[in-house]
């Protein structure tokens, strides 16, 4: 209902035969696994101005296709999205600051996401194994690139960092097996170990 402002953690937890959800225009705090494994939820509808997606939020909706994420967020929590693996795209707003860590890992069919410029952290294995992203920009408010951020992105093509990112650590684009070219701008300062470790198709 319209009245809630508070959707507590594991408040729909398991709920496999949920399939669409509209969160309220007055929801200010949505809180950890609030959604966690609802396996049949195709759908959810943001009406409110959240700030922060709480760890963990729709980790396991398997069967979650798309979404269009509030424009006032500023953090994507730890896990909010890992194992949606029927999940194609998301829309990022521009006002998002942090995605954290493992936040869409496991999401094998995304192919469609835009960092929006202003982001400014990439939690470590944040994109872990999206095998349907084929192109990446880095935008510039990026400093750092967390470890094995993009590991086993296995159709990544083309990656793009633009000037910002000043350390790239390590395993970040371990075993992207198709990537053939990737932009490292001049502000980068540290390459950790094994960043590009199995690109085999690396070409420039």
């Amino acid at each position: 209902p319209d009245s809630v402002t508070s959707i507590g953690d594991h408040a729909f937890m398991g709920c496999r035969k949920l399939t669409a959800v509209t969160i309220p225009q007055g929801v200010t705090e949505l809180g950890a696994a609030a959604f966690l494994s609802c396996s049949g939820l195709k759908s959810v509808t943001f009406l409110c101005d959240l700030e922060t997606l709480g760890d963990h939020t729709f980790r396991y909706c398997s069967a979650l296709e798309s979404v269009v994420l509030p424009s006032g967020l500023k953090a994507i929590g730890v896990g909010a999205f890992s194992n949606c693996s029927s999940m194609e795209s998301i829309h990022l707003p521009d006002s998002l600051l942090d995605i954290g860590i493992d936040a869409f890992n496991g999401c094998i069919a995304l192919a469609e996401i835009t960092l929006p410029q202003g982001l400014t952290s990439i939690g470590q294995a944040a994109f872990y194994e999206c095998k349907s992203l084929t192109e990446m920009v880095i935008p510039d408010s990026v400093t750092t690139l967390n470890t094995r951020a993009f590991e086993y992105c296995t159709n990544l093509e083309k990656v793009t960092i633009l000037g910002g990112v000043t350390v790239i650590k390590q395993y970040t684009f371990d075993s992207c097996y198709a990537l053939k070219s990737i932009t490292i701008p001049q502000s980068v300062k540290t390459l950790e170990y094994g960043i590009l470790y199995n690109c085999g198709k690396l070409t420039e």
